[in-house]
């Protein structure tokens, strides 16, 4: 087979990827038109941000690029300088369109805090008592649930998200 033409590339999270992301490796997927010849994917192709290429490994139509995180906090990925891949024929593809090239890397649990509501009187007289949860970072606020609390000469009644970082608990006394 005659073949002239570069294959033509893509490059963004993988599918798969959480973001924010507690695991590691962090994935990123590189889609192409044509089969690549595989050696020519190397980690010199990417300049990452926070991190290291640890594994590149492609199949069919696809490479998947895993990054070991340095650390805490945004991981990404871009195309280096030296950015060559090529088809079986040589055919090198020097560019790449890009979708999402960065993930969250988080690893640290939130502090959170629970206590009387702002507002609540203590003694009160009142049946429903309201208690605030605070956190140091964003909660998936959606995560919590009754079940998450024990209560004492109490039920539960109604949660409350006032932000990410503050959610109003009221229970019935």
């Amino acid at each position: 087979t005659y073949d002239t033409i570069a294959p033509t590339l893509s490059l963004a999270q993988a599918a798969t990827q959480a973001d924010p992301a507690r695991l590691s490796p962090i994935s990123f997927t590189l889609t192409t038109s044509e089969t690549l010849d595989a050696s020519t994917v190397t980690a010199a192709d990417f300049s990452v941000t926070n991190g290291s290429v640890s594994t590149i490994s492609c199949s069919g139509l696809a490479c998947t690029i895993s990054i070991a995180p340095a650390g805490q906090g945004v991981v990404s990925l871009a195309l280096s300088g030296a950015f060559s891949i090529a088809d079986p024929a040589g055919n090198a593809a020097t560019s790449a369109t890009t979708g999402d090239l960065s993930v969250t890397y988080d690893t640290v649990a939130p502090t959170v805090t629970l206590e009387q509501g702002s507002m609540q009187s203590d003694p009160t007289s009142g049946s429903l008592i309201a208690f605030r949860v605070t956190a140091t970072e964003d909660l998936s606020t959606g995560s919590v649930t009754s079940s998450d609390f024990t209560y004492g000469n109490a039920t539960f009644s109604s949660i409350e998200v006032v932000n990410a970082r503050w959610i109003r608990i009221w229970v019935t006394a």
